[in-house]
């Protein structure tokens, strides 16, 4: 090797040592935030389990330099709440406004964020619970887009009581002010004759103000199997209980084995 070759490789060694210490740097600030802000909302909420923090963006320390996460997400997998059973429930904030301190001590009253978006999934389990279908399973139907509005489309398939079989029915999931309505469309596979029964078994309607979410849905929309129910608020000065990824009404209050 001669010795041009040998100082460009040398240099190239030089500028990947230093950027990867960079990195994790930059990631291990990215995790004090994130475990800081973390263990302020488990204790605001008086939360059984630590909720996941993410804060996106990277190079962390451009977030840092900005005083601004582009987006701040807290969220529980799994939660027992009255009458929907395990619920997976997520806080996303927007666009947050936040000073050194607030990044490093994880308390963020006082922030400024430009949305405040809160979802609640429900899977095949919980909706099965409602419907007293134990072994449902909710899908995308053919050809129908995952987006979300105030209406959106399920494939459902299970066992109804009296059936010794499962079947199959195309939903529309509709939100009506505060009220979700799940209406069976089409029935694609099962006994034709049953259908009227089958329509009827797989039909359900609640008040979202039950959901956890401590307003009514705004959104409901499928993705992964699970049915998501949205509620928004825009331009926000942030309190520290706006981060839970539970806030609720008392009767959407989660369980103590959660």
């Amino acid at each position: 090797m001669n010795k041009a070759r040998r100082i460009l490789v040398s240099s190239l060694s030089v500028v990947l040592a230093v950027g990867g210490l960079g990195w994790l740097g930059d990631a291990a600030m990215a995790t004090r935030t994130e475990n800081a802000i973390s263990q302020q909302v488990k204790q605001e909420a008086r939360l059984d389990t630590t909720p996941n923090v993410n804060v996106s963006g990277f190079p962390f320390l451009l977030s840092y330099a900005n005083h601004t996460f582009s987006d701040l997400t807290v969220g529980i997998s799994d939660i027992t709440v009255p009458t929907f059973g395990l619920v997976r429930s997520t806080t996303v904030l927007t666009k947050v406004t936040v000073t050194n301190e607030q990044m490093s001590s994880g308390v963020l009253d006082g922030a400024k964020a430009q949305l405040i978006a809160r979802n609640v999934g429900l899977d095949g389990v919980s909706i099965g619970h409602l419907l007293g279908i134990t072994d449902l399973d909710v899908s995308n139907p053919y050809n129908v887009s995952p987006a979300g509005g105030n209406v959106s489309e399920a494939q459902l398939m299970g066992t109804p009581e009296g059936f010794d079989k499962p079947v199959t029915v195309q939903v529309k999931l509709r939100l009506s002010g505060p009220t979700f309505k799940m209406t069976p469309t089409e029935l694609i596979d099962g006994p034709a004759e049953r259908q009227e029964e089958i329509f009827k078994d797989f039909t359900l309607e609640f008040d979202t103000n039950t959901l956890p979410m401590g307003a009514q849905a705004s959104y409901v929309f499928l993705s992964g199997g699970t049915v998501y129910f949205q509620s928004q608020e825009r331009n926000v000065t942030v309190h520290m209980s706006d981060l839970s990824p539970i806030v609720a009404k008392p009767e959407a209050v989660p369980t103590s084995d959660s």
